[in-house]
């Protein structure tokens, strides 16, 4: 399988709960994810805030075998508090999904861009 992505823009001031998703389990009916139903290893984020922003939070969740989203201790939650800026980052493991999921409502302004990518393990 190749690497796989979800992006979405101009997320509004205000809106909380899940953003981007990639991945699924088999089995339950997500055919509707980017990447469903392939296990992903390496987990890329883009977070671009927009003029205003001042406050919110982006947690990362893993899709469980049974299709539930649950919050990760790490990476830690990504405080986007600034307006303008680019927040990145990776991290790696093993995961069915991984959904973008903002845990504290935006405020202040919008996000203009937010992606996640995901990259199958490697068979060398």
């Amino acid at each position: 399988m190749l690497a796989v992505y979800s992006y979405k823009t101009n997320v509004l001031a205000g809106a909380s709960g899940a953003v981007v998703t990639i991945g699924g389990p088999p089995g339950l009916g997500l055919t509707n994810l980017v990447g469903a139903h392939e296990m992903l290893q390496t987990i890329q984020y883009v977070i671009q805030t927009g003029a205003g922003v001042s406050a919110g939070v982006v947690s990362f969740q893993d899709i469980g075998a049974d299709g539930t989203p649950r919050t990760l201790t790490t990476p830690v939650p990504v405080s986007i508090n600034q307006a303008s800026v680019v927040f990145s980052g990776s991290f790696t493991g093993l995961f069915h999904g991984i959904t973008l999921n903002l845990t504290t409502a935006l405020a202040g302004g919008n996000i203009t861009y937010i992606e996640v990518r995901g990259a199958p393990p490697s068979h060398a």
